[in-house]
């Protein structure tokens, strides 16, 4: 028996080993160098959630926002169910950079797997695998595999959603039934966007209502137990949307270059060298680093790459007829709509009121990556039966070669801002002089490092002008933390007015991070 079972798990071993090396291969990117960075902006809102009980985090996000005190009241923002999983984890677990992040890494490498499962079931085995090595590597899915934060939660969740949907409408078994409840209620929980996964199951239901029928009972059952469930959330969606969208805010309205920019992001990404990085910043192209173009050059190729095998399975699903019958033409139908009903839907929005877009970060978008991955694996496939399969392994070996630079500057390069180090080095000094903690959500962050070190120094949050001039009335000296200042000071009215009333002694940067030493 021992003996069967042995030779069982050799041979399922054997049978998976490229799936196995692939998903391991992903496992070390994304927990490598995971706890090396601070806690960043948004990851500093996790971090408060952490601190927090659970009945706090659900009254917040109801009547208003986590931490109205420091981001200001909105209509709501975000929702519970990530800041909820966190919360318990951290109790469980403990709290340091590599503790949080981890179970983003567990759902990022959990994806691999469900994209292989879904293009496996749609196109076979070797679709599976391909869009399993796609994603493993992408640069985008590291990163936020590394954030402590519920983008690659609301990946996992969509993935399992849209499998067990489908498997409700083929086979209509309760099991599959339970689990595309269970997922569709948890992602609807966790971010606003996640509404459009369920809008896009529906609408493939309605194309394949003929096919759908037998089962169609149980999915309208579910949809009934979804809408039950998220009723409960429809005065703060309704508050929400009153208030108009609080992302707009920050990232302003819809331009090309960020729809450029969310194109790309679903091929890779750069994360620049300091020289680099402050020639984009400045346009001025001449001073990229040699290592900043050959990244940046890998980053268009891996995307041309895509992008034509991506139109050129659209082409062939267009030509062979969006009637056609096969089951293989029926699974694109519900990629290309899991892929474009999310995009089409903000889009058509910001058309109408450009100023209230909350499309522009493909972090908000990232749950429809997986189907843009499926059609470029399946058209990678397909174009290697007609070629020949030495091609397939010729198209895989550029994709990996093109991201290799990306990568690599993505573990050599810090990226996110270095609030740990700004908070050291201030409380390094051996005088107690009051900081100024200019952009209120940037307190969160800062504060958190700060009060690690156990300083007596007084941490005040944003200040505008009429305060300040108060304020320096009372303090001779005075340390100010500035950050993420195109969005919190885009016109430099308060580090113009410091500089124009009081005597800079000292300034020093950081990652997205800068310190200023003032005297009156």
């Amino acid at each position: 028996m021992t003996q069967k079972l042995s030779k069982k798990i050799i041979t399922n071993i054997m049978e998976n080993r490229w799936l196995i090396l692939i998903i391991l291969f992903g496992a070390f990117l994304r927990i490598f160098y995971l706890g090396n960075e601070s806690f960043w902006l948004d990851e500093a809102e996790t971090v408060f959630a952490t601190q927090k009980n659970s009945s706090y985090i659900i009254h917040s996000f109801y009547t208003n926002i986590l931490a109205p005190e420091i981001f200001g009241p909105r209509g709501g923002g975000s929702m519970p169910l990530y800041y909820l999983l966190a919360n318990y984890w951290t109790k469980l677990f403990g709290l340091s950079e590599f503790k949080l992040r981890l179970p983003s890494a567990i759902f990022g490498i959990i994806s691999i797997y469900l994209v292989y499962l879904i293009g496996k079931k749609f196109f076979g085995k070797a679709v599976g695998l391909i869009a399993a090595f796609i994603i493993s590597i992408n640069h985008q899915h590291i990163y936020y595999s590394q954030e402590a934060r519920m983008y690659t939660f609301i990946v996992m969740l969509t993935m399992i959603s849209v499998y067990s949907f489908y498997q409700l409408l083929t086979k209509g078994k309760i099991l599959h039934l339970l689990i595309y409840v269970i997922s569709t209620i948890a992602l609807l929980y966790t971010h606003y966007y996640s509404i459009l996964v369920p809008a896009f199951e529906f609408l493939y239901t309605f194309l394949i209502l003929n096919d759908a029928r037998y089962n169609l009972k149980k999915v309208i059952i579910c949809w009934a137990m979804i809408a039950l469930s998220y009723a409960f959330w429809i005065p703060v969606l309704l508050r929400q949307f009153s208030k108009g969208a609080t992302l707009s805010g920050i990232q302003g309205p819809l331009t090309i270059n960020k729809l450029i920019e969310l194109a790309i992001g679903f091929n890779s990404w750069v994360s620049p060298d300091l020289q680099s990085r402050s020639a984009l910043a400045a346009w001025k192209y001449f001073n990229i680093s040699f290592f900043g173009w050959i990244t940046i050059i890998s980053i268009l190729l891996i995307s041309v790459i895509f992008i034509i095998f991506f139109l050129r399975e659209i082409t062939i699903f267009l030509i062979n007829g969006i009637k056609d019958k096969k089951i293989t033409s029926k699974n694109k139908q519900l990629l290309l709509l899991w892929f474009l009903i999310p995009i089409a839907i903000p889009l058509f929005l910001a058309i109408f009121s450009p100023h209230s877009s909350t499309l522009g970060y493909i972090r908000y978008v990232l749950f429809i990556s997986p189907a843009y991955y499926l059609l470029i694996s399946k058209s990678i496939y397909g174009f290697g039966k007609r070629k020949n399969s030495f091609s397939i392994t010729v198209i895989l070996f550029l994709i990996i070669t093109f991201s290799i630079a990306p990568i690599y500057s993505y573990y050599k390069n810090p990226d996110k801002g270095q609030y740990k180090e700004a908070a050291a080095y201030i409380a390094s000094k051996e005088k107690n002089e009051p900081i100024i903690v200019h952009g209120a959500p940037i307190f969160l962050p800062f504060d958190y490092y700060y009060g690690k070190f156990n300083k007596n120094n007084e941490v005040y949050k944003s200040f505008d002008i009429e305060m300040l001039k108060n304020f320096a009335d009372s303090h001779q000296r005075f340390w100010v933390v500035a950050s993420m200042l195109k969005y919190y000071d885009p016109s430099n009215s308060f580090l113009a007015y410091l500089n124009s009333h009081f005597v800079l002694i000292e300034e020093k940067d950081f990652i997205d991070v800068k310190i200023f030493m003032y005297k009156n």
